[in-house]
């Protein structure tokens, strides 16, 4: 990423860095093989690794309630939460693309890791 992400998105990942390991990370839907491959502008490379997975960041202590009120509304609500903490300790990376300040896209993880950091529990809603 380095240069790409201009200074906007080195703002958000030094943000995203001093966050601890406990914030809250949202995904919206059901969180399946099919639609993590699905998602808007996701890709998978020949490693099966994904990349720009959209969650949402708890980077002002929404809590769960604010993180699914961000989610577009064809999740009418609903999604799936991980941990910062989770996420970095299986290697994740964070594309800070875009302008909400709590969206990322998430890469480095295939399906299968997705699924289990993402699926610990039932949809929330």
């Amino acid at each position: 990423m380095g240069d790409e992400i201009g200074e906007a998105g080195k703002i958000k990942l030094d943000r995203l860095e001093k966050l601890p390991d406990s914030t809250l990370v949202c995904r919206g839907g059901a969180c399946t093989a099919e639609e993590f491959l699905k998602g808007t502008g996701v890709k998978q490379s020949t490693d099966g690794k994904l990349s720009d997975v959209s969650v949402y960041i708890e980077m002002n202590k929404e809590g769960r309630e604010g993180l699914l009120g961000m989610l577009p509304a064809r999740f009418e609500r609903k999604g799936q939460f991980t941990t910062l903490g989770e996420l970095r300790s299986s290697h994740a990376t964070f594309n800070p693309g875009g302008k909400d300040p709590n969206h990322f896209g998430v890469g480095n993880l295939t399906v299968k890791q997705h699924i289990n950091l993402f699926n610990k529990g039932k949809l929330k809603k």
